[in-house]
């Protein structure tokens, strides 16, 4: 707390205005298995969250922020026990730390313990990870913003695809073995229950019932025209499919890649491909969230893995959107405890700070970040298809965007066959 004295004209009383300085104390709960959830693990979400709350110092040295200071605890046993040791953890912090804010953590079953106990404390909870619909319903979690792109987002996105072909059932092929929670049970339970509830026919194969690969392939091919792949490798599984002779103009099949950009297909099951793979694949089209491609986030993967070197004698492979969602969750919550303290207000009333922060714009390293009327960020999707069937080489040919649920196709779809799948 600082004191400054203004002198006012004789006769008039001297006056002395008190400028206090707040701090507020985040609480960061990370996961810290790399072999669980690699992509938000404390490898990446860790030092993302260390450069955001270095430029929140920085901002302060500035004065581009003032009257307040931010300091923050962390742990990163949480997610790696049963979800009430995460909540104990958070208790914890709560009751021991006095944090104001919780920031993680990002598997979305431990999230919602701590929302819901932080929407009884009446602390903001800040998300650059968590996306599961288990966290859509903020009636239950008032206070949790979340700055990540949501599964929930993707549902809208595959519907408004479903309907722009005129196609009305879709068939969800899952259950090979993969080690990544998102594709084995999160990403086809949400895509499931959301293009039902959107009014679209929706069976499930799962692959691991039958003898082989070929055998799910048939049946899932025998129920609709559309086969969402939720499992892993894609390449292999479009292969199959087109020894089969289901790429041929019969069926189209849809993927989502969330966690890679520039290009898709330079992970590995995409590269080197030969004539008869890139001739499976012209019946795939892809989807993926929109990842920035502008300086400012360019620069934050770089000093990222550099931060990742320092702490850990590794960097992570690729640039990682839910590590700059993260830093982008700390910015934005500085930036309205800003605006509380220069307002006079309460910066530790949770549901005010969270109001704050719903349904408007801020700027970060991810580019324009519009927070919806729900508090959860509005994205924008990208719908890629094969544009040189020569060379096998996907390029985006439609965006959706989630504030007005409209989906805009800038080429037309190059089909195999040369016309749409139709029927059921």
């Amino acid at each position: 707390m600082y004191a400054s004295i203004v002198f006012a004209p004789l006769g008039l009383l001297l006056c002395t205005v008190v400028h206090a300085t707040v701090n507020v104390n985040v609480g960061m709960l990370h996961l810290s298995s790399f072999e669980k959830e690699p992509l938000v693990s404390k490898y990446y979400l860790l030092p993302a969250a260390q450069i955001a709350f270095e430029t929140v110092a920085k901002r302060l040295e500035r004065g581009v922020y003032k009257n307040f200071s931010m300091t923050h605890v962390s742990t990163n046993e949480c997610c790696t026990r049963p979800v009430r040791s995460t909540g104990a953890l958070a208790s914890s912090m709560y009751h021991d730390d006095g944090v104001d804010a919780f920031l993680g953590p990002a598997v979305s079953p431990d999230m919602a313990a701590v929302a819901d106990m932080a929407a009884y404390w009446n602390l903001p909870v800040l998300a650059g990870a968590a996306t599961s619909t288990l966290l859509d319903n903020k009636t239950r979690f008032p206070t949790l913003t979340r700055t990540g792109p949501c599964v929930e987002l993707m549902v809208q996105f595959m519907t408004a695809v479903l309907r722009h072909l005129g196609l009305t059932s879709c068939a969800i092929l899952r259950g090979l073995p993969i080690d990544i929670v998102y594709y084995r049970y999160v990403l086809p339970d949400a895509v499931f229950a959301g293009l039902e509830r959107n009014g679209i026919t929706v069976v499930e194969v799962y692959a691991d019932q039958f003898d082989t690969l070929d055998k799910a392939l048939e049946k899932v091919a025998s129920v609709s025209k559309v086969i969402f792949i939720s499992t892993s490798p894609v390449r292999d599984i479009m292969v199959r499919a087109h020894h089969l002779g289901l790429t041929r103009g019969s069926h189209v099949f849809l993927n989502w890649i969330p966690f890679e950009y520039s290009p898709w297909q330079t992970s590995s099951q995409f590269e080197n491909n030969d004539a008869e793979t890139v001739e499976a694949l012209k019946a795939l089209l892809m989807m993926r969230y929109h990842v920035p491609d502008i300086p400012v986030y360019h620069a934050f993967q770089s000093e990222l893995k550099d931060r990742q070197l320092s702490l850990y004698g590794r960097e992570g492979s690729g640039e990682n959107l839910y590590a700059a969602a993260t830093h982008d969750a700390v910015l934005i919550y500085a930036d309205v405890i800003n605006e509380i303290v220069a307002e006079g207000g309460d910066v530790r009333d949770g549901r005010a700070v969270t109001k704050k922060m719903w349904d408007r714009t801020f700027q970060g390293v991810t580019g324009q970040i519009r927070i919806g009327a729900n508090g959860d960020r509005l994205e924008v999707c990208e719908l890629l298809d094969m544009t040189d069937t020569n060379k096998g080489t996907f390029d985006v040919i439609g965006t959706f965007d989630e504030a007005t649920g409209a989906i805009k196709v800038h080429e037309p779809i190059k089909w195999p066959g040369g016309k749409a799948p139709t029927g059921y």
